[in-house]
């Protein structure tokens, strides 16, 4: 199923089983910026660390910096 038709409920049950619940819209919110700036992309493995890890395919700078400022802001989540 191409990513771009995902519905949130579609993109929890695939993607998020290893953060905190709290963080889902979050994540969401984070996966559909992100396919703005890089339809193609690919979500590697999301975890939690103490803040966010968000791993992916490469992304554009645009992308990498919204993804960079999401691992930041994680730590008052």
């Amino acid at each position: 199923m191409s990513r771009l038709l995902y519905t949130k409920e579609q993109f929890i049950a695939e993607e998020l089983f290893a953060v905190p619940s709290t963080w889902i819209d979050k994540m969401w919110e984070l996966h559909c910026k992100l396919m703005v700036t890089d339809p193609d992309y690919t979500i590697l493995q999301i975890k939690e660390r103490g803040s966010l890890r968000y791993y992916t395919s490469s992304l554009s700078e645009e992308g990498a910096e919204i993804v960079d400022q999401y691992e930041r802001d994680s730590i008052n989540w």
